[in-house]
């Protein structure tokens, strides 16, 4: 999650969340130094051209992956006025995964996602 000034306020509802549900999500926000949004998404383009990414084929008709979708297939960094908060998060986690994977102390393991109880 991005670290921005108002996202204090969302750990405190986040937390409520998890009062309720009876679990958390494992959020931390990002708090690195960045460039722009577009040039942060133009540096995993590559990963999709050379067929890198994959969509997980049990989630084709859920609303929330159709979307996710769309919105990769609709980017122009030309365009101001479509969405880019999914594929900007896409490229944290990718960054995540290439600093844990390339670092001494990486615990990152490559193989078969299980299914978790919380999934839909």
């Amino acid at each position: 999650m991005e670290e921005v000034f108002l996202q204090a306020l969302l750990y405190k509802d986040f937390a409520e969340v998890a009062e309720v549900k009876g679990y958390s999500l494992p959020l931390r926000g990002d708090t690195r130094q960045k460039p722009n949004k577009d040039q942060r998404i133009l540096s995993i383009v590559g990963l999709f051209e050379r067929g890198k990414v994959y969509f997980n084929e049990l989630y084709r008709n859920d609303r929330f992956m159709t979307l996710a979708v769309n919105t990769f297939k609709i980017y122009d960094p030309a365009k101001t006025n479509i969405p880019k908060d999914v594929p900007d998060a896409a490229e944290g986690a990718f960054f995540k995964l290439r600093e844990n994977f390339f670092s001494e102390n990486g615990k990152t393991t490559i193989g078969k996602r299980g299914h978790h109880k919380y999934d839909y």
